[in-house]
């Protein structure tokens, strides 16, 4: 057999048996799972980038959604819109996670400005980005999934994926926590 060929064919299985295993594992469509511990990722120092002031996941006032998102994502901006609609009515506090390594802070600041929304936007390190991947799978940091994660008093679950009205998703949160 040609050496390329041999080699070809190795990569191609390869990548189909990695998506096969992050579909099989990671489909993150069946709604809110059972709670577990928070992991390390709700507990790193995160900025605030509309304020400035730096916080970390676990001592907000839970529940905490949170959304890992990106500036250039129109399905994310559509699952902002309906939060932003039931922000100010709604006992959650919102948090929004950049995971492009490419945006920066001033990027998601415009972002925030721009559609006026005024919960805590923070661009993540590395380690964030490793941690949830470490318990929710790859596709909780896919900005076009709509992920989302509940942060409770009795630990954390990730809800159903996809563009929801705001009242679902508050819905999933109070069935999860």
């Amino acid at each position: 057999m040609n050496k390329y060929l041999a080699g070809g064919g190795v990569a191609v299985l390869v990548v189909a048996a990695a998506g096969l295993a992050l579909t099989s594992m990671d489909s993150g469509e069946s709604g809110a799972s059972e709670l577990e511990p928070a992991g390390n990722w709700s507990q790193v120092d995160m900025t605030d980038v509309n304020s400035g002031d730096t916080y970390e996941i676990s001592e907000l006032d839970r529940p905490v959604v949170v959304e890992p998102f990106a500036a250039w994502c129109s399905t994310c901006l559509r699952q902002q819109k309906e939060m932003a609609e039931v922000q100010d009515s709604a006992d959650v506090t919102f948090v929004s996670l950049n995971v492009d390594r490419n945006e920066g802070s001033e990027k998601v600041r415009s972002h925030a400005e721009r559609n006026g929304f005024d919960w805590r936007y923070s661009v993540v390190p590395g380690s964030v980005l490793r941690s949830l991947q470490g318990q929710f799978g790859p596709s909780v940091v896919i900005p076009p999934r709509a992920p989302k994660v509940v942060l409770c008093e009795g630990g954390t679950s990730r809800l159903s994926n996809g563009v929801k009205p705001g009242e679902k998703v508050l819905e999933e949160v109070e069935n999860a926590c």
